[in-house]
């Protein structure tokens, strides 16, 4: 362990796990929050109503280390709200959200908690990536650009922040309860931000590992809704988007593409127009 952070303690991090059915990862995501460098932290774990033995696997924890906090649920929530509740009942400065079958490394609470102490512009600190599980290999991040951000998510959920940035943007919105949560309070911190040109910063390292399952990830159900969270996240953060030159040359540039899918559907609306326009000729003729 670091013995400097340990003597300076620094500011106060709260590691948030909410848990659902994960009893067979949740001890790794535990292990690696456990395993920081860093000392002055605090681990809230959530269990949200699992029907599996993720509240004993949990307990197990708790029961042993005095500096993790067990929340356990009777009643599911989902994510967005289990968060949310974790989050309330922490005590950190700092946040760091880790899903129960992910895992950090050593140092990354360290690294990020450096970042953030040294420059006030920085509102969320994240790393490189890297898959495990069914896939092993990095997962190629953009760099942040608060232009690219509005449409194309680059900071994945376990990046750090202030709470108090938390708590001034209202946490997670259940509005995005089917998905892309993390992403729309990216975007919430990025509207707040006097920089917002320095608002993220990614650390060049691999520090978060983010599980694959053989059968998919686990965002791929929201491609079914993706249009649905889209349009709440603009119709809730109006002021990134329509002074954001970018968002509107990404919609002319993925226009063309939509309509062709939407092919059949233009040419049937396109159809009842000209019918409707040939009765209108047709009324004022007679």
């Amino acid at each position: 362990m670091n013995s400097f952070y340990s003597d300076m303690q620094g500011k106060k991090i709260s590691i948030i796990i909410p848990c659902y059915n994960q009893a067979e990862y949740v001890s790794e995501a535990i292990d690696s929050a456990l395993n920081q460098t860093y000392q002055n932290i605090e681990i809230v774990v959530i269990n949200d109503a699992s029907t599996d033995n993720s509240s004993d696997v949990i307990k197990s924890y708790a029961d042993k280390y005095p500096n993790i906090i067990f929340l356990d649920e009777k009643d599911n929530k989902g994510v967005v709200k289990s968060r949310n509740l974790a989050i309330s009942k922490s005590s950190g400065d700092y946040i760091l959200p880790v899903d129960a079958d992910d895992k950090i490394a050593p140092t990354f609470c360290e690294k990020a908690v450096k970042i953030l102490d040294s420059d006030l512009d920085i509102r969320i600190v994240y790393s490189r990536i890297q898959f495990f599980g069914f896939l092993n290999k990095e997962f190629k991040l953009e760099d942040f650009n608060p232009d690219r951000i509005i449409f194309n998510n680059c900071i994945p959920n376990t990046a750090m922040y202030r709470k108090s940035d938390f708590v001034a943007v209202g946490g997670y919105h259940d509005y995005m309860k089917d998905g892309w949560e993390d992403w729309n309070m990216w975007l919430s911190i990025l509207e707040i931000a006097p920089n917002k040109e320095k608002c993220a910063y990614k650390i060049d390292e691999i520090l978060y590992f983010y599980r694959q399952f053989e059968s998919g990830t686990r965002s791929d159900f929201k491609l079914k809704k993706q249009n649905e969270l889209f349009v709440n996240m603009i119709a809730n953060h109006p002021s990134l988007y329509k002074d954001r030159i970018e968002f509107y040359r990404h919609i002319l540039k993925t226009l063309p593409a939509k309509m062709a899918r939407k092919k059949k559907l233009i040419k049937n609306l396109v159809m009842v127009v000209v019918i409707q326009l040939v009765v209108v000729i047709a009324l004022l003729v007679i």
